[in-house]
Parts: C-alpha cells; sequence; structure tokens
C-alpha cells in the first residue's frame, strides 16, 4: 500500500514539473535608443514635413541648428515638430 502511495505522489510531482515547464517565460526587452525619424532633410519651398523622435519618453526641446531663416518650426510636441521651408 505505501509503495502504490509514493507512485501516486510521484506521478502528480512530475506532472506538475512538466506543466510548470511548459509554460513560457516572459522576457523583458531593453529600451531602445532615442532616434530620429530622419537624420537630412530637404524640403521645398512652401511645403512641411513632420520629423519624430523613436523610443523618448523626455520632454524634447527642439531649435533649428542650421538655416534660420529657411525655416519654421511648428506643432512642437513630446515626440515630433512640423517643419515649414520658408
Amino acid at each position: 500500500m505505501k509503495k502504490k502511495t509514493i507512485q501516486k505522489h510521484l506521478a502528480w510531482l512530475l506532472s506538475a514539473a512538466m506543466l510548470l515547464t511548459g509554460v513560457p517565460a516572459q522576457y523583458t526587452q531593453a529600451a531602445g535608443a532615442v532616434k530620429l525619424s530622419s537624420k537630412k532633410l530637404t524640403i521645398n519651398v512652401g511645403k512641411t514635413k513632420t520629423i519624430t523622435l523613436k523610443n523618448n519618453k523626455k520632454k524634447t526641446k527642439w531649435k533649428i541648428v542650421s538655416g534660420k531663416k529657411c525655416i519654421k518650426l511648428s506643432k512642437k510636441k513630446k515626440n515630433s515638430v512640423k517643419i515649414a521651408a520658408l
């Protein structure tokens, strides 16, 4: 009788182990680096383009580095800005 109970307990233990190993583990992915949607941009006069930041979680300060007389920034948001050619 004792041998049957040991076998039952062993069977339950093995089936539980098989169930637990069959459950997929959840992996966390590291956040990617912050990137611009495009680094170089050519816009004709009167046209507009939107640049976005990918993987950004912080507040962004948009500014024009070169060509301040030719372009204008509008609709500044956390992850995107609209650029218009003058």
